[in-house]
């Protein structure tokens, strides 16, 4: 009886799927496009990044230089503790925006492409556009 209700639920299911797919698609094709997330990383995040974090590590660390001079070794690690904290968060927070730019960027030239559904290139076994050089365009890199 329980697996008797676990396939209506499947079945139901699929066909709503089925359904919605085939109304908010209306052609009946979808056209993919994908993107290989570790190039607009290496191209793009990383390189926005990096200047302003090494920037911040500098400013950091001579902070601590001057700050932690007559102190015992395990007041400088908790001093240090608390600058690698500050820098973590800083190093999130800016690639929390890249990583938004990024995925404004992907949106706009599926949008501009026509581009039902973009994907990460690893999970693209056959098929699809490859947009990754457009959107790294899109976004000056």
């Amino acid at each position: 009886m329980r697996t008797d209700k676990r396939l209506l639920g499947l079945v139901v299911l699929m066909a709503v799927l089925l359904a919605a797919a085939t109304t908010s698609w209306g052609k009946g094709a979808v056209d993919v496009g994908y993107v290989n997330s570790q190039v607009l990383l290496d191209k793009y995040v990383i390189p926005l990044v990096e200047p302003i974090l090494t920037e911040e590590r500098e400013q950091l660390q001579s902070q601590f230089d001057e700050s932690t001079d007559d102190m015992e070794m395990d007041q400088k690690r908790k001093v240090f503790d608390e600058y690698q904290a500050q820098l973590d968060m800083r190093r999130q927070a800016l690639v929390e925006e890249a990583l938004g730019r990024v995925r404004t960027a992907i949106h706009e030239v599926a949008a501009a492409e026509q581009v039902d559904m973009v994907l990460d290139y690893q999970v693209v076994l056959y098929g699809g556009r490859d947009l990754t050089e457009q959107v790294l365009a899109k976004l000056g890199g």
